[in-house]
């Protein structure tokens, strides 16, 4: 196993544990954000399309983590099973 392929295993482990260890702080946070009260008894509803924006991103975020973990994880353990460059390299002829 090449350098690069444990690399590419180690961080997309750690994008994986790292999105999944986030997660319930965001989820917290997106709370606040919702229930926040301004001035005057402002609330987040007084924004056209902030409360829609601030519901979904932890979403689009949490899924952007996973997939680019799960990608890096996967591209290492291929990389490592398939013989990594060498046998990439002995196509070209």
């Amino acid at each position: 196993m090449e350098r690069n392929q444990l690399t590419m295993i180690v961080f997309g482990i750690i994008m994986l544990v790292i999105s999944f260890i986030m997660f319930g702080m965001v989820l917290d946070s997106v709370d606040t954000l919702l229930s926040w009260t301004g001035a005057g008894g402002t609330t987040l509803e007084d924004f056209t399309g902030l409360p829609a924006i601030v519901t979904i991103s932890p979403l689009l975020i949490f899924i952007g983590l996973l997939a680019g973990g799960g990608w890096l994880t996967f591209s290492g353990i291929r990389g490592a099973t398939s013989g990594g460059s060498k046998r990439a390299s002995s196509n070209l002829h």
